[in-house]
């Protein structure tokens, strides 16, 4: 007989005490049957009626019950969770969003992860929050919604510099959005330059006192920066980075350098120039040395260009971040130098503290190094040593 996953009220601290068990793995559901279901979506109709109306609280009861049918029923799970959303009962929708995403697996979208980081923020839990968005982030890196609610999440927990990054991002990606984001921009900005200037860092702080002015006097963004902009997006990656010289070149103290040079970098990339990739993700790191992420993507670009030593010896002095992006990258680079066991060190870290993509791809790496080192193993024994 299947445990069945029940989503009654009275329920809720047995389902968060059994939630950790499920997610990990252990104890976990046996999948529906087709019969489960088909007789599942028929219980689901009789609460679509109510869906279609928006009376959450009414479609509650007929939701739950498709679910104690087949608890992996998808559209029962994806309205359950905003049903109780929506009518103020918010622990219970994070249960419910977070076995949603559970049984989707790699099929995730980030929808899910942002209903799910809805559901954290209506519970003010604003670091979780940011960690659900930025799991819809990796699976939609331009989303409008998406953005605009990553950079609030920054803020909210005090990120600032990143809140201003990723409203720079919002405003070049979304151009809709300008109005609506310029003044949350120029407040961002402004509470980075404080939080500089009292850890010491007066030249930090002077360079977001000079974007607070830009964006609020509502001058943020160029032509010259949405010619790049346009071109990335229509994947014209070689006029793109012929306009990020242009750029550079014509505005030598613009406060967009340092994303100009991301973006030609990542265009270099595309075309598969990564000589020129990687001396220019090096340009855009003396600009912004922490940006731990990009460091990781350099990480791995290195190691795919076939230059190991120069990718451990980046990552290992930016070891102390334990950015998942850069040990990512690090267990690539080892990797590259046949050091199977040690890369799969990196993998585990990443499988074990990462999220979406990255712990999918960093779990699949964990078995391609046990199989690289058997390899490894049996040309040494061949080869009679």
């Amino acid at each position: 007989m299947q445990t069945r996953f029940k989503f009654t009220s009275g329920l809720i601290l047995s389902i968060v005490i059994m939630l950790p068990l499920l997610l990990t793995g252990s104890g976990a559901l046996a999948e529906c049957g087709e019969a489960q279901q088909i007789e599942a979506s028929h219980a689901f109709q009789v609460a679509k009626e109510f869906l279609m109306a928006k009376n959450w609280a009414q479609a509650i009861p007929s939701l739950q019950s498709a679910l104690e049918i087949c608890d992996e029923h998808e559209n029962s799970l994806k309205y359950l969770g905003k049903s109780y959303l929506n009518t103020g009962r918010f622990e219970e929708s994070i249960v419910v969003f977070s076995k949603l995403i559970e049984v989707r697996g790699r099929a995730a979208t980030a929808k899910d992860h942002m209903d799910l980081g809805k559901a954290y923020a209506k519970m003010k839990d604003y670091k979780k929050a940011r960690q659900s968005y930025v799991s819809a982030q990796r699976l939609a890196p331009t989303d409008c919604n998406v953005l605009f609610n990553l950079a609030v999440m920054h803020g909210a927990v005090k990120d600032y510099a990143r809140s201003v990054d990723t409203y720079e991002e919002l405003i070049d990606n979304c151009p809709q959005m300008k109005e609506k984001a310029l003044s949350k921009l120029a407040k961002a900005c402004q509470k980075a330059s404080e939080k500089e200037r009292k850890m010491g860092n007066v030249a930090v702080a002077k360079e977001y006192d000079k974007r607070y002015q830009e964006y609020a006097g509502s001058a943020g963004g160029s032509v010259g920066y949405k010619i790049i902009a346009d071109r990335m997006n229509s994947g014209d990656y070689s006029g793109a980075v012929a306009a990020c010289t242009d750029f550079l070149s014509k505005n030598p103290e613009s406060t967009k350098t340092h994303k100009v040079l991301l973006n030609k970098a990542r265009c270099l990339q595309q075309l598969n120039k990564n000589s020129e990739a990687i001396s220019t993700y090096r340009e855009y790191l003396d600009l912004r040395p922490r940006d731990y992420k990009v460091t990781g993507s350099l990480v791995e670009l290195l190691a795919k260009a076939g230059q190991c030593e120069a990718g451990i010896s980046l990552a290992e002095s930016v070891a102390s971040s334990n950015s998942i992006e850069v040990y990512y990258g690090w267990g690539m680079a080892l990797e590259c130098m046949e050091r199977y066991m040690d890369a799969k060190e990196k993998f585990n870290f990443v499988a074990a503290n990462g999220s979406g993509n990255y712990k999918i791809w960093a779990t699949q790496q964990l078995e391609r190094q046990d199989q690289l080192e058997e390899i490894r193993l049996i040309k040494r024994q061949n080869a009679g040593y």
